[in-house]
């Protein structure tokens, strides 16, 4: 890294948020260092300490930094603003809809699990995620549930593996 040179914090390599990063900096045409960290923690308190000149960071991990004042949100990578920052555009709002970088998590079973157990399973996480009092608490975290399920979630699996797939082929990302 040279002095003055914009660079972004975030846990890495070879994560879903770095293939983003990646596909961000092409769309934005811009010159921006990775720095890899191992994990969002360390990343955010690097944004903290001013050794980095951004961070990107799931909103859940540095909600109360911008509750505090201590950080500012520029952008929120989701595709709808959220309540925890109204005021950050998307990046889709920022110009670039393409980008998805959408932090999320999931569940999965075993890949031979009989299906009335998946279904089973299914009702009951689908359940879970939208009882109001988890739904808030949630949301609280600035976790947001959306709860998709079943061939829904295998497309939107196969989907981010196709884009991210492309990225990491053409830049020949590597794990380390």
């Amino acid at each position: 890294m040279r002095a003055g040179e914009p660079t972004l914090a975030a846990a890495g390599p070879a994560t879903g948020v770095h293939i983003a990063f990646e596909r961000l900096k092409r769309a934005a045409n811009v010159n921006m260092t990775f720095v890899p960290y191992p994990g969002d923690a360390p990343a955010v308190n690097a944004g903290l300490g001013g050794h980095v000149t951004s961070v990107f960071a799931p909103l859940s991990g540095v909600a109360e930094h911008l509750r505090a004042g201590r950080l500012r949100a520029l952008a929120v990578a989701s595709p709808e603003r959220t309540h925890s920052v109204p005021d950050a555009p998307t990046l889709g709002e920022a110009g670039y809809e393409d980008i998805d970088a959408d932090i999320w998590q999931g569940i999965a079973a075993p890949a031979h699990t009989p299906k009335k157990t998946l279904a089973r399973l299914i009702d009951r996480f689908h359940a879970a995620l939208h009882a109001p009092d988890i739904k808030a608490k949630l949301v609280h975290l600035a976790l947001y549930p959306a709860g998709i399920c079943g061939a829904e979630f295998a497309a939107f699996l196969r989907k981010k593996f196709d884009d991210f797939g492309q990225v990491i082929r053409e830049l020949d990302v590597k794990a380390e």
